[in-house]
């Protein structure tokens, strides 16, 4: 995982976890000495001052409901393998910034954590304060589909990363049955293919199906090339807890698509819902 120094302009929480230090930043400032690769769509990118992330809608959810921004959980930080986050208020001032078509940067405000955890999957969910509709409105940016699937073998993959205002492709190589990091332990991760190559500031970056809108999980790892296991190495197993890749310096991303089993009737997620089995407090 990556060291983050803060979510937002309003959130100075420290990670616990690091690969490497992502050096904070103003979420609202452009890169002076970064171009934007043309052809990667950032629409809907968002930076965070330590990490990326991106405006998601749950396919059907009405453009009148409060915009999601996705990122990782040990960006927030959560901090415990089975801490789970439910419904807590944002620091007053809260925001993230993100990216329209024209790779402008604007301001989103933040209410409240939907959902965190880091167990079996690395997510924070946070809900705006601003709707679909008023985002596109105000700023002429659409959110990204979330896929409500499992991604397919070979789908050709692009990680993009408000942090960094770059991106990195490849294909979705394999799933991991388990993925171990130190005390972390993730289900069914998405293995990239060996192109695919990501530092500190790509936690939470969107992994988008190439010439899509859609985002099929969310990067948050990378093995630095050792296969123990250890924090910033994590390591492949099957469910009896064996080593099954030994291959080094490979990047994973987490499964999301989990999550519409949590929707209520208002397409918001609730993890009281019938048949919902993320992590519960």
């Amino acid at each position: 995982m990556f060291k983050v120094l803060a979510i937002s302009c309003a959130l100075f929480s420290v990670s616990a976890f690091a690969m490497k230090t992502a050096p904070t930043v103003n979420p609202l400032v452009r890169r002076s000495n970064f171009v934007m690769k043309r052809a990667v769509d950032f629409e809907g990118i968002v930076k965070l001052s330590g990490c990326s992330g991106s405006i998601i809608r749950f396919k059907g959810a009405p453009k009148t409901n409060k915009a999601i921004v996705m990122t990782n959980g040990h960006c927030l930080p959560v901090t415990s393998p089975k801490q789970v986050i439910v419904n807590k208020p944002t620091k007053l001032g809260a925001s993230v910034g993100f990216f329209d078509g024209k790779a402008a940067l604007h301001r989103l405000p933040l209410s409240k954590v939907i959902y965190a955890t880091m167990k079996d999957t690395d997510v924070t969910f946070y809900e705006g304060t601003l709707s679909y509709a008023e985002i596109e409105d105000q700023f002429k940016t659409e959110a990204f589909t979330l896929d409500d699937s499992i991604v397919r073998l070979g789908t050709a993959i692009t990680i993009v990363s408000g942090y960094w205002e770059t991106s990195t492709s490849c294909e979705a190589e394999a799933i991991a049955p388990v993925l171990r990091e130190d005390a972390y332990t993730w289900r069914n991760s998405i293995r990239y293919s060996s192109k695919c190559m990501t530092k500190g500031g790509f936690s939470g970056s969107p992994v988008i199906e190439v010439n899509t809108r859609t985002i099929v999980g969310i990067h948050n790892t990378g093995n630095n090339g050792k296969l123990d296991c250890s924090d910033m190495n994590p390591c492949e197993q099957d469910e009896s807890g064996t080593v099954i890749f030994d291959v080094p310096n490979r990047r994973y991303a987490q499964q999301v698509h989990q999550f519409y089993d949590c929707l209520n009737d208002k397409y918001e997620i609730d993890i009281t819902v019938d048949g919902c089995s993320v992590a519960k407090p």
